[in-house]
């Protein structure tokens, strides 16, 4: 994937990116954190609440 691609996917420019995100690699980072917060962080803690048995 590259900035290029991705922005104009989304219909922004490849400034707003690089101003947001600070690069390709700040975009990565800040996704990995995202998937992380979502389904991981949220995994963990539904299995940690589930009952004993």
């Amino acid at each position: 994937m590259t900035i290029e691609r991705l922005t104009g996917n989304l219909g922004v420019t490849k400034g707003s990116s690089y101003h947001h995100f600070k690069g390709a690699t700040g975009f990565r980072s800040a996704l990995l954190e995202y998937f992380e917060a979502q389904f991981t962080t949220r995994l963990i803690d539904t299995v940690e609440s589930a009952p004993t048995t």
